[in-house]
């Protein structure tokens, strides 16, 4: 009996003791999720606006040089999804890069190349923490099945030997029942 009732409660090891980190991680990982959610949403909001500046630049640089096909380099990626935005801002990016020159002159910073790069790698860093935060807490859900088929099996085998070994004892069984 002490066996079992171990198997069930033992810290760190024991049935209960699994089924409540499960629900730490569970509930660890919807945060995760929404907070990979707000930072990718302030983010993918923050990127767009570079991007916005970017293509409001590279209108101006196509007028003054009378070469419309510039701005096929620098098209919003409007309607892009979140898997597809940060290759459509890394393309931007690398037309900026060619024609940097330019856009100094109207008064983009020396770095804005470098910048839009690492809003690019920061959105992708938020979508991870996003996905990892998901998967944790579907991961931790799945496991609720076969933790409580465990903990259900032990407290039957726990029920089976409490009434054969006081099967005489009517007040100990009757612990047993309220307990």
């Amino acid at each position: 009996a002490t066996l079992r009732f171990a198997d069930l409660s033992t810290a760190n090891t024991g049935v209960i003791a699994k089924i409540d980190k499960n629900v730490s991680v569970q509930a660890g990982g919807k945060g995760s999720a929404k907070g990979g959610t707000t930072a990718k949403s302030v983010l993918k909001d923050g990127l767009m606006l570079e991007l916005r500046g970017i293509n409001r630049t590279a209108a101006a640089i196509a007028e003054f040089k009378k070469q419309p096909q510039i701005m096929d380099q620098f098209r919003m990626p409007w309607g892009a999804t979140d898997e597809t935005l940060p290759g459509a801002a890394s393309a931007m990016a690398d037309a900026a890069a060619a024609m940097q020159a330019d856009f100094l002159k109207y008064d983009h910073a020396a770095t804005f190349v470098a910048d839009l790069r690492a809003h690019i790698t920061d959105f992708e860093a938020a979508e991870s923490s996003q996905s990892a935060g998901k998967q944790d807490q579907a991961g931790a859900t799945a496991e609720f099945g076969p933790l409580l088929q465990q903990a259900l099996t032990k407290v039957k085998q726990l029920d089976a030997f409490i009434h054969q070994f006081y099967k005489s004892n009517a007040e100990k069984l009757g612990e047993w029942r309220t307990a």
